[in-house]
């Protein structure tokens, strides 16, 4: 017996533009909480060297380029997946009051 797949909708495919779009904000406000560190750091009186700073502000802005990019990715995933795990029984689930 073969077991019955469910068909998947075809209507909205994976967007790969909307993540490459994630990406690119993502690592602009990875840009921005990298400046904000900079200036935070260039006014306190740590002495700390020019190459790990600079691969300081390097990871965080690639892990808030990673967080949108992951953050779109899953999003989109989720939205298409056809697992009643993924379907929210609960319709006010989220919703303030």
């Amino acid at each position: 017996m073969t077991p019955i797949k469910p068909k998947l909708s075809s209507g909205k495919p994976f967007s790969g533009i909307k993540v490459l779009v994630a990406l690119a904000i993502g690592l602009l406000l990875g840009c921005a909480v990298a400046y904000f560190l900079k200036v935070l750091i260039d006014h306190s009186p740590a002495e700390v060297d020019l190459r790990r700073l600079r691969l300081f502000y390097l990871m965080v802005i690639s892990s808030g380029g990673l967080a949108g990019f992951a953050i779109e990715t899953m999003r989109q995933l989720q939205k298409e997946a056809t697992d009643p795990a993924y379907r929210h029984t609960n319709s006010h689930r989220g919703s303030r009051s």
